[in-house]
């Protein structure tokens, strides 16, 4: 199931109610070295005053900071019930949110439900065929749309400072937060998350939700979609043009064509002789990039001869598979393939 990871939430319309009772707040004073700003004054609703450059309250259920950029409120509703299974809408997250905002009002004075919404986290777990580590090769073939991309401890990242992906290893992660609890994980157990970082991000990718009241009114289907969509058009999106490619598009071209010229009755089993299926899989990263620079109006070819290059690929494709079947061949290409179809297929 897909579900919800880390909410935060943020809003500039908020009031303190006791910052004196210190088995409640905390406060941070400190300042960097060079600073000359005065430290700021912060009142409650009580009158009381309290000089912080922050302060803030760490609950069981969320994470409230105030500081010069506003109120901050972090959550995590499914974490909150299960240390790895994922709450989508519905009932229970209703449930949830209800608790929280009760207990934020015995703390602070605001709109929960209206704060904008400045993080939106989605994530999916699958137990994979094959131990976690040897997905790394095949997640290396990914190159998000102007991201960075780059290994993490059990894992791999894709991102930028408005939204992020990544892939790692669920059990290792529960077991380096949890140490030595005694729980049981699926096999294999893979954790895929969507972090939108900003509330752009989140609007863009998650439905137009602005708000928690948006995000109530939203279906898990819902949910479902916006994850889908975000990892088959960010992630793992495919496009002549796309960072993801590992060929140079324009210089395929042109080996096409002088194939087609030197050899012009089997220039096209001449270049799959040289170009492997194994080999195009790895350079274009799906057979549907293959299948568009077959098609693709730049080789000059005619329909009919794009149809028949189609189908000789389909087929040695075909062949291709129930080969690998029989000798139980893994590769990358295979193993991303494996991940796409579990997560966002």
């Amino acid at each position: 199931m897909i579900g919800i990871d880390k909410i935060a939430l943020h809003t500039q319309d908020f009031k303190p109610l006791d910052l004196t009772d210190r088995s409640v707040w905390g406060i941070a004073s400190n300042q960097k070295q060079g600073s000359t700003g005065d430290i700021p004054t912060w009142v409650d609703s009580k009158g009381h005053t309290t000089q912080a450059n922050s302060v803030y309250h760490n609950h069981e259920l969320f994470n409230l900071t105030i500081d010069y950029k506003g109120c901050v409120i972090s959550l995590n509703p499914s974490k909150i019930k299960h240390e790895y299974n994922l709450v989508s809408t519905g009932l229970e997250l209703k449930e949830t949110l209800s608790t929280i905002e009760t207990e934020i009002n015995k703390v602070c004075s605001l709109d929960f439900k209206n704060m904008s919404m400045t993080r939106f986290d989605l994530a999916r777990n699958e137990s994979l065929d094959f131990p976690i580590s040897m997905y790394f090769g095949g997640l290396r073939l990914l190159r998000g749309k102007r991201s960075e991309s780059r290994n993490e401890p059990e894992g791999f990242y894709i991102g930028n400072r408005t939204h992020q992906s990544i892939f790692y290893n669920k059990e290792t992660g529960l077991r380096y937060s949890l140490g030595n609890s005694n729980f049981i994980t699926p096999p294999n157990f893979m954790r895929a998350e969507c972090r939108l970082m900003k509330s752009l991000s989140v609007k863009r990718y998650a439905n137009g939700i602005r708000n928690i009241n948006d995000l109530l009114e939203l279906s898990p289907s819902d949910l479902d979609s916006a994850y889908r969509n975000y990892f088959n058009r960010v992630i793992f999106v495919r496009s002549k043009l796309g960072l993801q490619l590992k060929i140079d598009w324009n210089d395929e071209i042109e080996l096409f064509k002088a194939l087609k010229k030197d050899k012009p009755k089997g220039y096209f089993s001449y270049w799959l002789q040289l170009n492997s299926i194994n080999t195009l899989m790895e350079q274009f990263g799906s057979m549907q990039t293959i299948k568009d620079f077959i098609s693709s109006d730049e080789l000059g070819e005619s329909r009919s001869a794009v149809f028949r290059n189609l189908k000789k690929l389909e087929q040695l494709n075909a062949l291709k598979g129930q080969l690998d079947k029989q000798r139980n061949k893994v590769t990358d290409s295979s193993l991303l393939q494996e991940i796409k179809q579990r997560f966002v297929a």
